[in-house]
């Protein structure tokens, strides 16, 4: 009788082992509201410039997916995907002052 319980045992361990093995799905959408400005100086003299008004940038909403796999014991992948970027492209309609040399408007 103990053999056959002990056998029994053997063979149900692999499949425990399996059955701790799993893979996970995650998705996020990143929503975003972004105010990005630059000041660039020299001895105090410039001018601010803000990202969405001057230079055209708009608010993009960026998806994110991961993927991780739980092996034996402790070990797991995780793979991921995630990317942003923004662009602008307006011709800058005001007045704008660096390292001493004024820009006018619509001329860079």
């Amino acid at each position: 009788m103990r053999t056959q319980t002990c056998c029994c045992l053997l063979f149900l361990a692999p499949g425990l082992s399996l059955a701790q093995r799993a893979v996970d799905f995650e998705g996020r959408y990143w929503v975003t509201d972004s105010t990005q400005r630059v000041k660039l100086t020299d001895n105090g003299i410039g001018t601010e410039i803000n990202f969405k008004t001057d230079l055209g940038f708009v608010d993009k909403n960026f998806p994110e997916v991961e993927v991780t796999y739980h092996g034996q014991g402790r070990s797991k992948l995780k793979v991921g995907y995630f990317q942003a970027s923004y662009d602008g492209d307006k011709q800058v309609s005001r007045t704008l002052e660096f390292s001493g040399t004024t820009y006018p408007g619509c001329s860079i």
